[in-house]
C-alpha cells in the first residue's frame, strides 16, 4: 500500500449492496485525517475545495475510498460528519457549475 499512489480494497468493488450507511461515521483516524486535509487546504477564512481536501485525504493515506466508510462519494461522507460544514458554490462564467467547500465547525 505504500508504494501506491492508490490503493483500492477489492472488497467495495464488486458492486454487493450493503446495509444503509450511518447518517455519521464516527471514527477518529477518520476525523483526524479530514481535520488534518482541510487545515492544510483552507484559505484564510477557513474554507477549503473539496477537490484539494480529497487530494490531501489520498496523499495523506493513498487507501481511503469513502466507499469504505459506506459512501459512494467524498461529498456524501463529509457531508455525514457533524464537525465539518459545506458550502455550494456556483462556479464559471455562467454560474453553471458547483463547487463543495468545506470548513470545520466551530465549537
Amino acid at each position: 500500500m505504500a508504494a501506491c499512489d492508490r490503493f483500492f480494497f477489492t472488497e467495495i468493488l464488486n458492486g454487493s449492496p450493503k446495509k444503509a450507511a450511518p447518517k455519521k461515521v464516527k471514527s477518529p483516524k477518520l476525523r483526524a485525517l479530514l481535520e488534518s486535509a482541510v487545515s492544510s487546504a483552507a484559505q484564510d477564512d477557513g474554507w477549503a475545495a473539496l477537490s484539494g481536501v480529497g487530494n490531501l485525504v489520498n496523499k495523506n493515506d493513498p487507501s481511503f475510498d469513502s466507499r469504505n466508510f459506506g459512501y459512494k462519494k467524498l461529498s456524501d461522507l463529509v457531508r455525514a460528519q457533524g464537525f465539518l460544514e459545506v458550502d455550494e458554490r456556483q462556479t464559471g462564467p455562467d454560474k453553471s457549475g458547483i463547487q463543495l467547500y468545506v470548513r470545520i465547525k466551530e465549537s
